[in-house]
């Protein structure tokens, strides 16, 4: 038989038959009084937001008559994860009663659905084996709409005229805890582009603002389904000078799924965006135009030899032979310009070298370098202090003339170009040494320890995989060939590195002298590659980039590439500086 009842058992069965009915309706677990071990919860119903917590109190009384231990637990539609139930368990001496906080957090995951989640809360004692006390209680996890839209698989498209729609996809998730329906629209930047999206025939909506260029994909919490998606431009390109590349952007937005709010308007839903680019191929380029010229020229020389030969055909046979002509002798043509004389020797620097000693100075040379106080550019050359231990003064730097310019084009007289300091030996591998002459025997000792630009940007450009031609055209254009060169902003020497990326490059390559050419050279050229490899990963491959970015800084062009922009929205000096350098470049022969 059982104990009788205390005060507080009779209380709390009083409490569970004055609840309403409806209460008890709305919860499908039901109560299920013990006698002995009494509970109590606070709250029979709560809401909660997903990754939010909210917290039950459950009161225990031991109406038996001994010692006893209690422990709760979680049953139900509750995931036992999302639980914490403090403390574990306990012991109640007869009549003593104890307070459990009972903590339910659902994650911000699809896995947390929304709605109702019934549970019952079970006291349970291991002194009374075949008692136990159990609670309905009920959990509304409130809807959240979330979902992504992940980079187009590819991002970079291409149209020509012969195949003008591209195709790519489109990875779309549904992150809420609701069923959703996306809609999704495109638009290019000269708005010339067509955007078809095929979703499943069950994606299809008839809400209001669904139409065929705005489809409307329904996802289930959780759910990932690739978009396929065709671009086709309005009007095919026929004839340009280089591809263009059309950027765009494809949007979407979100709605619950057969609920208030699948009449939204796409523009008050929550929405996410993508971007990509559409590069136009036209169909007569720049290849077709080398081809077609090449073509006219070949058929201009046919004509011309068959003319020839029907003349020297149809020659009458009695007609006096005319005298061999008296052969000139022409004059040599006059020197070509040209952009670097990469055969010049080269000579010792004016202040000292961090890869080597110079010839005529002490050891102990002291340098000093005042920065900032020039007025920049090639004209602007630091303030040198030799040590009292100098024993011989260097040469001097001859500074650059004034470039003379064809069509925009600088080019240079050999007479212009200034030459880099010495390098070591051991920095320059045999093999890349051009061998010394017989005539020149003599000198063999002076040349062993010198090299020249030839030498000096074939070896640095293998190093890092950089045309050497580019940074002898980066040479002239940054400083005129000044090694000793400033900038308005602190430009360093020949390649006009800033002061800033001196300070986190140098201790790389192992070099301190900013004013050493070949010390110069390498850091220009080991940040030219890490600047190369960073664009390229992002798909911009062209040189053009590369030398964007070192004049620019990486910063400035990614935050301008990720608003979507183009080469031709680039300032017309960022363009004119690459240009330049390309253009130089290709002047020089490639051995």
């Amino acid at each position: 038989d059982a104990p009788p009842k205390s005060d507080a058992a009779e209380r709390e069965a009083e409490a569970q038959n004055a609840r309403p009915e409806s209460a008890a309706h709305s919860n499908p677990i039901r109560d299920k009084p013990d006698d002995v071990l009494i509970s109590t919860i606070d709250f029979r119903q709560q809401r909660v937001e997903a990754g939010e917590t909210v917290h039950y109190t459950v009161t225990v009384l031991n109406n038996g008559d001994r010692l006893a231990a209690f422990e709760l637990r979680i049953e139900g539609w509750v995931r036992e994860e999302w639980v914490t139930i403090t403390p574990a368990h306990t012991r109640l001496q007869p009549g003593e009663s104890s307070i459990f906080d009972i903590a339910i957090a659902p994650p911000r995951l699809p896995t947390s659905s929304a709605g109702e989640k019934p549970f019952a809360v079970v006291v349970r004692s291991p002194e009374h084996p075949r008692r136990n006390s159990q609670l309905g209680a009920l959990l509304i996890i409130r809807p959240y709409m979330a979902f992504t839209l992940a980079e187009l698989r590819p991002n970079r498209l291409d149209s020509s005229w012969h195949n003008r729609s591209a195709s790519t996809l489109l990875p779309i998730t549904n992150q809420s805890n609701v069923p959703a329906e996306i809609i999704l629209a495109g638009q290019d930047r000269e708005q010339s582009c067509r955007f078809d999206f095929t979703v499943p025939a069950q994606g299809v909506s008839s809400a209001p603002y669904a139409d065929p260029g705005r489809p409307v994909l329904a996802l289930q919490p959780g759910q990932t389904h690739y978009v396929p998606l065709r671009i086709t431009p309005d009007t095919p390109s026929l004839f340009a000078l280089r591809r263009e590349s059309t950027p765009f952007r494809i949007t979407g937005w979100i709605r619950q799924a057969n609920g208030a709010a699948s009449s939204t308007p796409p523009q008050t839903a929550a929405s996410r965006m993508v971007y990509g680019h559409l590069r136009r191929i036209p169909l007569i380029g720049p290849g077709m135009l080398t081809m077609l010229a090449s073509c006219v020229l070949v058929v201009t020389l046919s004509v011309g030899a068959i003319g020839l030969f029907t003349l020297l055909a149809l020659y009458p046979a009695g007609v006096r032979r005319l005298a061999p002509p008296t052969a000139i002798v022409e004059s040599a043509p006059s020197a070509v310009e040209i952009v670097v004389k990469i055969a010049e020797p080269v000579p010792t620097n004016a202040i000292g070298l961090t890869t080597g000693p110079v010839a005529g100075v002490a050891p102990n040379l002291q340098t000093e370098v005042e920065l900032g106080k020039g007025t920049g550019g090639p004209s602007a050359a630091p303030l040198i202090e030799p040590a009292p231990e100098i024993v011989q003064q260097p040469p001097a730097i001859p500074q650059p003339r004034t470039p003379r310019t064809s069509d925009g084009v600088i080019l240079v007289q050999p007479d212009m170009v200034s030459r880099p300091g010495e390098v070591a030996p051991a920095q320059v591998a045999p093999a890349q040494i051009a061998p010394v002459s017989a005539a020149s025997s003599a000198n063999s000792a002076a040349q062993s320890a010198t090299m020249t630009y030839d030498q000096l940007f074939h070896i640095v450009g293998a190093q890092y995989g950089i045309d050497w031609r580019i940074l002898a055209a980066q040479a002239y254009v940054e400083s005129g060939f000044n090694p000793l060169a400033l900038g308005n902003r602190g430009d360093l020497g020949l390649m006009q590195v800033l002061p800033g990326t001196w300070r986190e490059w140098a201790p790389r390559m192992d070099v301190t002298d900013p004013f050493d050419t070949y010390s110069n050279v390498v850091v220009a050229a080991a940040y030219l590659d890490y600047v190369r490899k960073t664009f390229a990963s992002q798909g911009y491959i062209e040189e053009e980039w590369m030398l964007v970015a070192y004049n620019w800084g990486p910063n400035q062009l990614r935050s301008f590439l990720n608003q979507g922009k183009g080469w031709d929205d680039l300032a017309p000096d960022r363009q004119k500086y690459a240009r330049d350098i390309l253009r130089i470049a290709e002047s020089l022969p490639p051995n």
